[in-house]
Formats: C-alpha cells, structure tokens, sequence
C-alpha cells in the first residue's frame, strides 16, 4: 500500500484515513513483536534463545537479505532485458497483412 501511495500519489482513491502511512507500520511492529513473544519459551531462563526464536530471526535475516540484495538485482536485470528488446506492434503487423492480401 505505501508503494502505491508514492507511486501513483494523485490515484483517486475511495476513501482517506488520516495518518494513513502509520498504520500499517503499526501494524507490522505489533505482530512483529507479538511473533517474537510467542517464539520465546516460556519457561526459557534469562536471554537464552529458544529453537522457534532462532527459526524466527533466522527467517527474518533471510527474508530481509533477499528484499535488499537479491530483488534489486533481479529488477535490474529486468529493466535491462527490457531496454533491449525490440518493442512489439500488434496492429502494425495485422495493417501491413491487410495491404498485401
């Protein structure tokens, strides 16, 4: 939603909640935080991580390595790909058959 919001800012929209961007970033932290309580343990001493924890972090540095390393590139490599392809004309193609049958 916030992508959209700064790609296309003058898209009517339905409706407008005011302080818009701040709920979904609200609503990340909150079950953010409720998936971090619900991985610890609940018998787990002190700071000792438990095994959902760590499955948890480690999906979570994945995830986030992959968002800023490996989607950029992949949308560069697009972008380039298509700079390079020759652009395609349907109607041009169906005129030009026309004019020879």
């Amino acid at each position: 939603m916030l992508q959209l919001r700064r790609r296309k800012p003058d898209a009517p929209r339905l409706f407008r909640i005011k302080d818009g961007k701040s709920i979904p970033l609200l609503t990340v932290a909150v079950f953010g935080l409720l998936g971090i309580a619900a991985a610890l343990a609940p018998d787990t001493p002190g700071l000792m991580m438990s095994m959902p924890m760590l499955v948890t972090l480690t999906l979570f540095l994945c995830s986030t390595l992959s968002v800023v390393l490996v989607i950029p590139r992949l949308h560069a490599a697009a972008a380039k790909k298509r700079a390079t392809m020759k652009k395609r004309h349907p109607g041009k193609a169906m005129k030009q058959e026309g004019k020879q049958s």
